[in-house]
């Protein structure tokens, strides 16, 4: 700016209730919000809970409901065709699908277990067709991706040729 140089910026969409507002029309009873996040030992997060979806903002009961499709997903309760119809309808599967190849492709190596957003309304409504009370998926903070490097991704040490092969889709 005139000549002098103020680092990187980012412009990026802040994921709390005015947006939820402004793009679907819910306020904070009406929708909610998970985050995974990968804990350690000094963080908030009790022994177990290490990246596993926690609640983040909005209405405090979707966590339990994501919690029973990721226990049932856990031991494999929706292997059946019957079992994938309750999942189509309780995950909006294009978006789940869309969300993982973008982070895979991305090379994201602070991922899976970690910067994870997700999303449902908890009523349902016409007026925006995101309202129909599946989960959705939310990128959130890419920066380690397409090759940064840090001490836990295999190769790290090499150069970026090597970190851009990183294999994402057999890390995820």
């Amino acid at each position: 700016l005139s000549g002098e140089y103020w680092c990187i910026h980012n412009m990026r969409d802040r994921i709390d209730d005015p947006w939820f507002f402004h793009h679907y029309g819910l306020t904070e009873p009406n929708y909610s919000l998970l985050e995974v996040v990968n804990g350690g030992p000094d963080d908030f997060l009790s022994p177990g809970d290490y990246s596993r979806p926690i609640y983040a903002h909005g209405n405090t009961n979707g966590l339990a409901d994501f919690m029973e499709i990721y226990n049932t997903a856990a031991t494999n309760g929706y292997a059946s065709a019957a079992g994938f119809t309750n999942l189509a309808a309780r995950v909006d599967l294009d978006n789940f699908a869309d969300y993982h190849a973008v982070t895979i492709w991305a090379g994201n190596t602070d991922w899976p277990g970690n910067n994870m957003l997700m999303w449902r309304a908890m009523i349902t409504n016409n007026a925006n067709p995101r309202n129909d009370g599946k989960w959705r998926y939310i990128i959130k903070d890419n920066a380690i991706a397409q090759g940064v490097k840090l001490p836990y991704v295999p190769g790290y040490d090499e150069d970026l040729s090597v970190m851009a092969r990183h294999a994402t889709l057999a890390f995820a």
